[in-house]
C-alpha cells in the first residue's frame, strides 16, 4: 500500500471519528427529525466511510467513479 493512501485514509478516518463524536455548535448538535442524528454525526460517518474505503481499497459510496468523471 502506498504511503499517501495510508496518510489520507488515516486522516479521513480520524476526522470522521471526531466529527461523529460531536461538536459544540447548536446547528450541528440539534438532532435531525428523520434520522435521529445530528448533522455533524451524519457528516462524520460519511467521512469515516471514505477513510475506511481509502485504507482497505473499497469504495462504499461509489466516489471513485464520480471522481473519474471530473476535470482532474
Amino acid at each position: 500500500m502506498d504511503t499517501k493512501v495510508i496518510v489520507v485514509g488515516t486522516s479521513l478516518l480520524v476526522v470522521g471519528a471526531f466529527a461523529a463524536l460531536g461538536g459544540t455548535l447548536t446547528a450541528f448538535t440539534t438532532p435531525l427529525p428523520l434520522v435521529k442524528m445530528n448533522a455533524l454525526q451524519l457528516g462524520g460517518i460519511v467521512v469515516a466511510l471514505v477513510g475506511v474505503g481509502t485504507l482497505v481499497g473499497i469504495d462504499p459510496l461509489g466516489l471513485k467513479d464520480a471522481a473519474a468523471g471530473t476535470a482532474f
